[in-house]
């Protein structure tokens, strides 16, 4: 049976999916693999392979390592014991403790054979080939490889040493405020904001996992990510990651939501309001009761008119708040987002809504909201976190105690259990 050699001088045949039988070419999602003899490569370009599929590949970039089929079940793999041992915790226990594994005598001359029959050939493959720097693992590999070797690096421990790797697959994603993961250029890639969430939580990469996390409650309304979520885990969803990320998710609602009654409170020269419209009464004297209510407060009909304009646009966008909880479950914060850019597109100054010019009114100059607009967007567009991923896995404490004035330098920030 031919051997995959990773490391020349390797000392193991780590011998991987023997009780699988399954030929994972056909299972393919665009990654390559690497090293592949000249043989091989005029093989597989033989004319018996469709003209399609030869188009396909020969559109691709050319990159060190063709794309190779693994047909061959059980894979056999040559790699450096030493290496191994140094990229998993679990393969140093088994190959250095007491195992019976530990009994093997390792030499490059006759290297015994250790026996994965249960373990994804691609994804063995794959670790070894991160983990003995090959040259060919830096291209993306897509969704479904790296969701194999998740798996593999949860069950053998292995998330640190393929961190950097890992996160050298993902900043190509990362967008311009370096604090979420661009939509747009995961949906090239076929994958989703979801996917790359699942993805940051078998990786253990709690960096990658805020990102995610921020990017799945800004772009998804808390109904949905509870269904978006469940169509993804083959298994259970974590409840927790489900509740942290609808928490979240309401809190970012809430804080967009509020920028429509104070923008009105800005405009109407008022610090306190009752409700959206009604200023807050206070006691005047006689003396001030006779003065113009225009001149002491910048309220006149003309400024009336516009600030009641500008509350019906909130209303018929959906930006003010609401004491339902269905209605904040269907927003979400890149939808409200959107809708108050386009308010900063509206033009408020039109003329038409001043006084009467017979009413000797200093209220012709325009009314331009966008400054205010924008500068409240920018403070909650701030307030927007990613979450800690060790706050997702300790569940020994209730959300309320760190939401929603947790400190996002919180001290678990780190990688769990490293």
């Amino acid at each position: 049976m031919d051997v995959k050699v990773v490391d020349k001088w390797g000392d193991l045949i780590l011998e991987v999916g023997a009780s699988l039988r399954v030929d994972l070419s056909s299972e393919g999602d665009g990654e390559q693999f690497s090293e592949v003899d000249p043989e091989q490569q005029s093989d597989s370009d033989s004319d018996s392979e469709q003209p399609l599929a030869r188009s396909l590949r020969q559109d691709r970039t050319p990159s060190p390592d063709s794309s190779v089929a693994i047909t061959d079940i059980p894979l056999r793999i040559l790699v450096s014991s030493k290496v191994l041992t140094m990229g998993s915790l679990v393969f140093k226990e088994m190959l250095h403790g007491s195992f019976a594994e530990a009994q093997l005598h390792f030499n490059q001359v006759d290297p015994p054979t250790l026996s994965l029959p249960e373990d994804n050939p691609r994804a063995t493959l794959l670790f070894c080939e991160i983990v003995h720097c090959s040259p060919s693992v830096h291209h993306f590999k897509g969704y479904k490889t790296l969701h194999e070797l998740g798996i593999f690096a949860d069950k053998y421990d292995c998330t640190r040493s393929l961190r950097s790797w890992f996160r050298g697959q993902l900043f190509r994603f990362v967008g311009a405020g370096l604090d979420y993961f661009d939509i747009d250029a995961l949906l090239n890639e076929g994958m989703s904001a979801q996917q790359m969430l699942k993805l940051c939580f078998l990786m253990n990469d709690a960096e990658m996992f805020a990102l995610a996390s921020k990017t799945v409650y800004t772009h998804v309304s808390p109904s949905e990510i509870s269904p978006k979520l469940e169509t993804l885990y083959e298994d259970e969803v974590p409840e927790r990651l489900v509740d942290l990320l609808c928490s979240f998710g309401r809190h970012s609602i809430h804080d967009f939501a509020g920028i429509g009654p104070a923008l009105i409170a800005h405009v109407s020269r008022q610090h306190k309001w009752y409700g959206y419209f009604a200023p807050i009464p206070c006691e005047t004297t006689q003396e001030e009761d006779e003065l113009d209510h225009s001149q002491v407060t910048g309220l006149c009909y003309g400024n009336i008119v516009r600030i009641g304009v500008l509350g019906a646009t909130l209303a018929s966008l959906s930006l003010l708040p609401s004491n339902d909880p269905e209605v904040d479950s269907k927003r979400s914060p890149v939808a409200m987002l959107r809708k108050l850019q386009r308010l900063g597109e509206i033009d408020f100054g039109d003329r038409k809504m001043c006084c009467p010019k017979t009413a000797r009114c200093n209220c012709g100059h325009d009314l331009d909201i966008k400054f205010e607009l924008d500068k409240k967007i920018k403070v909650a567009k701030q307030k927007a976190r990613g979450i800690c991923l060790g706050c997702v896995k300790d569940d020994t404490e209730p959300i309320s105690d760190f939401l929603p004035s947790h400190n996002s330098r919180c001290e678990r920030h780190v990688s769990w259990g490293e």
